[in-house]
């Protein structure tokens, strides 16, 4: 009767450790915010092709949001890093020729704990590879037509325009 109770202990402490074990690794992986293993990955549509993969890595505050720029062979073009202010889950993470110059624009998520959001946008021109970060505005960024960028706000419309590596306010189209 002994050395069976000694089995059966033997048993519920192997399955308790093997339970913590798989409950830890279950966590990392369905924990918003952790780094995965499989990043989400976006292609753009332009004459370039290239592939972005967005990783999160969990930090005080939320999250630091990370995109490989890869070309169409897989080469490592820019790794971009932005930290990310807000609650469980990782930094939105979109494509968009925001100013219709025939490229795709990154724009990167940087604060949902405010009303509007904030964005970082970063910039691609001509045939480079590489995106320059431009600024980062309040509201969801969209394209208002070529050349021109809208952030709609509480406060109501933004209009910006990028010249050389920097957004500049600029005045509402006429209607």
């Amino acid at each position: 009767m002994q050395v069976s109770q000694g089995r059966r202990e033997i048993s519920k402490a192997r399955v308790r450790a093997t339970g913590v074990a798989a409950l830890t690794a279950l966590a990392l992986v369905a924990l918003p915010g952790v780094a995965g293993a499989d990043p989400e990955v976006l292609q753009s549509n332009d004459q370039l092709g290239l592939r972005f993969e967005k990783t999160s890595t969990p930090q005080p505050e939320g999250a630091t949001t990370t995109v490989t720029v890869r070309t169409g062979d897989g080469k490592v073009v820019q790794t971009i890093s932005e930290p990310f202010k807000g609650w469980l889950g990782g930094a939105a993470v979109e494509l968009l020729d925001i100013d219709q110059d025939g490229r795709d624009d990154l724009l990167v998520q940087v604060d949902a704990r405010v009303k509007d959001g904030k964005w970082a946008i970063w910039h691609a021109v001509g045939s480079n590879p590489k995106l320059s970060r431009v600024g980062v505005v309040d509201g969801h960024p969209e394209s208002a037509g070529p050349g021109l960028i809208k952030a709609d706000t509480e406060q109501g419309a933004a209009f910006y325009v990028i010249k050389g590596n920097a957004l500049a306010p600029a005045p509402a189209p006429a209607a």
